[in-house]
């Protein structure tokens, strides 16, 4: 076998390869990506890049590591090779990560703020790479005989024959962003002797961009993005900006753009279904985009570089779609440092949610953020949100929420847990109503167990008991349980719980798009009722075998009944008068851009017929009116019924923990969509 000879330990200052006297390179680490903002296959985890300039060679016995201490660190697995003339990309993905389809991944990462890789061959003798600070998405590579800085990466590719050891500064943008009427002049600088490129298509702007060569007229509304560059420097990061012309709003804006290909285009873009046997929208797809945040008053918050995906499982089929945005310290930060959300005590988010209502759509638009309102102060993990209109790229694209992403820095942040390696051990999960809890971080094997364990044991054996008191929250759950009944959460099965490292499985308020529902009693039978044929896929069937213990029905009853007393109909009517104040200035607008969409959706619902935009709006009130004046006044006998009738409480008992008799049940008869649209056209 052919094998690269250097000299064990040797470290190249400056990116330089040192051969030992008379050693032949056939094997060398020829570019690497440290701080990587491009995702492949739902990851964007940094890699090296091997070249071999001699014949094939076998990778078995060969390793890479980032520590002189531990060369052997991670081994290339058999059968890999390296073909003739070839080249090799390995992922450094870090210790437990998921790796990539059909892919190289090891144990460890490279750092953003410099590194050393070693590429040690079967003789013991190692190629030593160390690089200084990395910029984001700039590849670092062999050009014309120098290790330099990269414009354009080239994974898998030879390099260019030219590199940099210097980057431009970051233009600035003079003329702020925001609203003006009737235009708007811009200016932009940039350091000494650089260039400045720009793009008002919101593409990303390169070297062969429009030069700018004095203010720009703006007329329309406009994103610009614009680079510096100078002949002997690497490209800036990019700077951008979003200038509103004749438009308004009356709640805050979120601007979010990036390449248009990345969002409309049949093959890459995540917002069509594209023409492969998989929707574009279903993929998990993630891309580079900027984000800014105009406050209620147009001033600007934030304006921040990161990641986006399509967010939600079903949603993903809907026109408007939800975007789940991430902070990325390959582009700068890994946290959006804004108060975004007033009621919060922190304002580091890693990632944010613009969340349109999927199931909510053609009804009212609001139910999830009226019960995540409603769910503060019991002590529950819930979605901080606000009302806002989206702009992607440039376009206006409707009314979404403003949510914290449930994940586990927010839920951290939540639980005051600062340690990094206890925040990486959560687990958190949700319920789907398959026989499989979907792992949204970590893993459910534990949950698994413990289900397991409550399947075999009974709870009101102390011992058995202990251990369950042990792993769960029982308080938290006895909340989260009552609440989602007296909110009618028709949607049990979508519930997420977590537990970090050392501490109790949890309950959070989660997805609450068909709550307020009645009738059904899915919500009582998933939370009080064994059910051995979906017993693994039921999140509760732990807390329901304690329910069996009658020291814990009657705490839990007591919680029930006290909540039931605490949240009576004129109070979730409240919330919901609440929720259609926020969203009412926002509407007309929404209901103009989707009118069509909206019009496709109900198109199957012969009794609500919809023809115009007007229609739209009025069915939207139409639907809050059915919610607050009929549904909501005949819940109270439903959750009671059904309550008694699962835990089959005595009438004297649940006048104990009910505070009084079942309330009678008030049929109210709704007006028909026809007679109402008649009346309040």
């Amino acid at each position: 076998m052919n094998r690269l000879r250097l000299c064990l330990g040797t470290m190249i200052t400056a990116a330089v390869l040192l051969l030992c006297a008379g050693a032949m390179a056939e094997i060398r680490i020829n570019e690497v990506m440290a701080s990587n903002g491009v995702y492949q296959d739902g990851h964007a985890y940094d890699w090296a890049e091997l070249y071999n300039d001699g014949a094939e060679v076998s990778l078995a016995g060969w390793y890479l590591s980032n520590d002189p201490y531990q060369p052997y660190k991670w081994a290339f697995p058999s059968g890999a090779k390296i073909a003739e003339n070839g080249y090799l990309i390995v992922y450094c993905a870090g210790e437990g990560k998921e790796p990539m389809t059909d892919a190289l991944c090891t144990n460890f990462k490279l750092s953003a703020d410099g590194d050393t890789l070693y590429l040690t061959s079967p003789d013991g003798e190692s190629t030593v790479l160390s690089f200084g600070t990395q910029f984001g998405n700039v590849s670092y590579g062999l050009a014309d005989g120098e290790y330099r800085y990269l414009e354009i990466a080239t994974p898998g590719s030879a390099n260019p024959t030219f590199g940099f050891e210097q980057r431009a500064q970051q233009p600035v943008i003079e003329t702020a962003a925001g609203f003006y009427a009737n235009g708007v002049i811009v200016h932009i600088s940039a350091a000494d002797g650089a260039e400045i490129h720009y793009t008002t298509d919101c593409s990303t702007p390169t070297r062969t961009s429009p030069l700018y060569a004095g203010p720009i007229s703006i007329s329309a509304t406009t994103v610009i993005r614009a680079i510096a560059c100078a002949p002997d420097q690497l490209c800036s990061a990019v700077a951008g900006a979003t200038y509103f012309i004749n438009d308004s709003s009356p709640v805050p804006v979120v601007s979010l753009y990036t390449d248009n290909t990345y969002l409309f285009d049949n093959s890459t873009g995540v917002m069509v279904k594209g023409t492969g046997r998989t929707p574009n929208y279903m993929k998990n797809l993630q891309y580079p985009c900027q984000l800014e945040y105009f406050d209620e008053n147009g001033q600007l918050g934030i304006c921040q570089m990161g990641t986006f995906k399509i967010a939600g499982k079903t949603m993903r089929t809907g026109k408007q779609k939800s975007l789940a945005v991430y902070a990325r310290k390959a582009y700068g930060s890994d946290t959006f440092d804004y108060p975004f959300f007033e009621d919060r005590d922190y304002d580091g988010y890693s990632a944010i949610l613009l969340r349109y209502t999927n199931s909510d759509f053609k009804s009212t638009r609001l139910r999830d953020a009226a019960l995540q309102e409603l769910a503060k102060g019991l002590g529950l993990y819930y979605q901080a949100g606000k009302v806002i209109q989206v702009y992607l790229n440039g376009q206006y694209w409707g009314h979404y929420n403003l949510r914290e992403r449930a994940n586990r820095e927010s839920l951290a942040q939540w639980e005051g847990i600062a340690d990094p390696e206890i925040i990486d051990g959560v687990d958190i999960l949700e319920a789907t109503g398959v026989l499989d809890e979907y792992v949204v971080y970590g893993s459910n094997a534990e949950w698994k167990a413990l289900v397991d364990f409550c399947k075999t044991h009974d709870m009101n054996n102390a011992a058995d008991r202990e251990y369950l008191l042990s792993q769960i929250d029982v308080d938290n759950w006895f909340t989260h349980a009552a609440y989602a009944m007296i909110i009618g959460n028709a949607d049990a099965n979508n519930t997420r719980y977590y537990r970090f490292p050392g501490g109790k499985w949890k309950f959070m308020v989660h997805d609450l798009d068909v709550g307020c529902s009645n009738g059904d009693d899915l919500v009582v039978d998933l939370y009080l009722r064994r059910k051995t044929d979906k017993a693994s896929s039921v999140p509760h069937w732990p807390i329901t075998a304690l329910l069996e213990v009658p020291e814990y029905r009657d705490a839990f009853l007591t919680r029930l009944g006290a909540l039931y007393q605490a949240l009576p109909t004129q109070t979730l009517q409240q919330a919901v008068d609440a929720a259609n104040a926020q969203i009412a200035s926002a509407l007309p607008r929404h209901m103009e851009r989707w009118t069509a969409a909206f019009i496709q959706a109900m198109a199957g619902k012969n009794n609500y017929l919809v023809t115009n935009t007007q229609e739209a709006l009025l069915y939207q009130q139409y639907s809050i009116y059915r919610l607050r004046d009929k549904t909501l006044v005949r819940h109270p006998w439903y959750l009671y019924d059904l309550t008694q009738s699962a835990l089959d409480v005595s009438d004297a008992d649940m006048l104990r923990y009910f505070g009084s008799e079942k309330p009678a049940l008030i049929e109210v008869p709704a007006e028909s969509w026809e007679t109402y649209k008649a009346a309040n056209q």
